[in-house]
Formats: structure tokens, sequence, C-alpha cells
């Protein structure tokens, strides 16, 4: 569990970037994706596939909350 942790604490050390977006940030504070991107780090082939159809998952609700937001925002306006 320890490898787990240090292969993590390496990706965010070496993808700040990218670890630091807003939608990263937030799908990553659920412990089960956490953990999903360990075993992904580690090499486990279903905890990646299971990641990357998790993320798109969520990114693809982030947008249309996003999306719906706008529209309520310019219906209001008029």
């Amino acid at each position: 569990m320890e490898n787990r942790s240090n292969l993590l604490d390496e990706f965010k050390t070496s993808n700040k970037e990218f670890i630091n977006q807003p939608v990263v940030k937030k799908f990553l504070k659920e412990a089960e994706n956490e953990c999903l991107l360990e075993k992904s780090l580690a090499g486990d082939t279903k905890s990646s596939i299971l990641l990357d159809k998790k993320f798109k998952l969520y990114f693809k609700n982030a947008k249309v909350i996003s999306y719906l937001n706008t529209l309520i925002h310019f219906y209001s306006v008029e």
C-alpha cells in the first residue's frame, strides 16, 4: 500500500498543473476515484479502464451542469 501512495505522490508532484484543475480536484476528492488512480498507476488495467469511464462520465456531467447554469443565467437576464 505504501508503494501505491508513493506512486500517487510522485504522480501528483510531476503533474501539479493537471491535478490542480478544479474538475480533477473535485473528481479525486472521492476516495474511490483516488483509489482507482492509485491502482491504475500501479499497473492495474481494469482500474485504469474504470477510472477512465468514471472520469468521462463525471466530466460530461460537469459540462452539462455548466451549460444549464449558463442557460439559466442568460434566460433570467432577459
